[in-house]
């Protein structure tokens, strides 16, 4: 406990140091499907080991190689005389899986609650000289294997280098992790301890168009989606006993709009990234517990999925690299429309250290989130989490997590968990 109480007192003090003015949008490229597998769609080479906020490569030298950081798949070698694109022959395909166990343990549930978070198989390919695919396969093996929607079973298509279109630019259209903020350089999917887009946002991951590009230093990605599809509504039985609940349609006419603009300088440079959303969502709120059901599985908030209100969000994140410690923060105002119009605004900073590379590294973190309804918050949760790597493709992560009340002795509201992750 006197070692968490140390590392939660060291996220605090950076995060009040590190400030919202230095900051980048490099995605992280340690995580499978939405960057990891990405990487891989036209080249199989093993991920670095998920234990630090990475820096991407730089762009690619050559034609062959496919990445959405920097969208560019050059064609082959064709004759000037063919003209015009063609979908061509299939290469590069991969085929593989990822299992996520989980095992979690709060004040209210001490007896713990094994989950398999994640049981899929995933399919990329190229295409010709224009088109990758990304497919994946959720194997469900229980009642909760909704949680996971958030972070898995993508699929999509990409476009890159079309004729007529600026150099560097790309396109997904399928359903996609959305990227925005702070998560789009972290291991969201694959980590316990939850980025706050779950939280400010509430929906990451939908159906829809995006496109992403550079110039430069400087990268973008704009995408619009569909929404959330679907209310929770309980159903009763004739004698009025609970029968739900049920899902029903939601009549969802909003497009929520992602907007994305930030900075890629290498090495330990700081970057900085500004990120907009405007749509229909479920509200999030306040809420000092782990929740476990819905799309969530997150501490200090919970997801309303009974209706839909207007969310706007204005943020502003950053990473940078020192020795072997590695900075990310991020700060998030916005309003809600319900029942009148409510101030929302986050705060979270996060030091990863890398206490042997690719090895065994130690996560701090601090998260503050104020839902604006003055109920149940704000909170302000401390988490940390040590990752043993087993091989480049699969780890160890034990994570605690609380609200500050609970380094006081003053309060029971905390999650303790362990995670074990194979990809191949």
């Amino acid at each position: 406990m006197r070692i968490w109480k140390l590392g939660s007192f060291w996220i605090l003090m950076m995060t009040a140091g590190l400030g919202i003015g230095k900051a980048g949008m490099v995605e992280d490229r340690l995580l499978f499907r939405h960057g990891w597998m990405q990487e891989r769609l036209a080249q199989v080479t093993k991920p670095r080991a998920p234990d630090t906020i990475s820096e991407m490569p730089p762009p690619p030298a050559s034609g062959d190689t496919l990445s959405l950081n920097y969208p560019e798949l050059a064609p082959t070698q064709v004759p000037a005389s063919t003209g015009g694109a063609s979908l061509g022959p299939v290469s590069n395909i991969v085929i593989g899986g990822t299992l996520d166990y989980r095992l979690f343990f709060t004040a209210d549930m001490p007896e713990g609650m094994f989950m398999i978070h994640v049981n899929e198989l995933f399919l990329t390919a190229n295409v010709g000289d224009h088109f990758s695919i990304l497919a994946e396969q959720l194997l469900l093996t229980s009642d909760l294997s909704t949680v996971v929607g958030q972070d898995h079973g993508f699929v999509y298509v990409i476009l890159s280098n079309l004729p007529g279109l600026p150099e560097g630019t790309a396109f997904r259209i399928g359903r996609m992790r959305l990227r925005y903020g702070i998560d789009a350089k972290l291991d969201g999917p694959a980590n316990p301890l939850r980025p706050p887009e779950y939280r400010t946002l509430g929906t990451l991951s939908d159906r829809g168009i995006e496109a992403a590009g550079y110039v430069g230093p400087i990268e973008y990605v704009a995408a619009i989606t569909m929404g959330p599809d679907y209310l929770l509504r309980n159903l009763l039985t004739m004698d009025g006993k609970m029968a739900g609940p049920i899902k029903t349609d939601a009549m969802n006419r909003s497009r929520p709009v992602f907007l994305r603009v930030g900075t890629d300088f290498k090495g330990g440079s700081p970057n900085i990234g500004f990120s907009g959303f405007y749509g229909r969502g479920y509200p999030i709120l306040s809420a000092d517990a782990f929740q476990t059901s819905g799309d969530a599985m997150l501490f200090g908030a919970e997801v309303d999925q009974t209706r839909l209100i207007l969310k706007e969000r204005a943020t502003v994140d950053g990473h940078w690299n020192l020795w072997r410690l590695r900075f990310a923060t991020e700060f998030t105002l916005g309003k809600d429309e319900d029942a009148g119009e409510k101030t929302v605004q986050a705060w979270y900073g996060r030091t990863d250290f890398a206490v042997i590379p690719q090895k065994l590294s130690l996560q701090f973190q601090y998260d503050y989130f104020d839902d604006g309804r003055g109920t149940g918050g704000p909170v302000a949760s401390l988490g940390n989490a040590l990752t043993v790597n087993i091989t480049d493709e699969s780890w160890v992560r034990f994570m605690i997590q609380g609200n500050q009340e609970l380094l006081l002795g003053r309060d029971r509201a905390w999650v303790a968990g362990s995670q074990f992750l194979v990809a191949f």
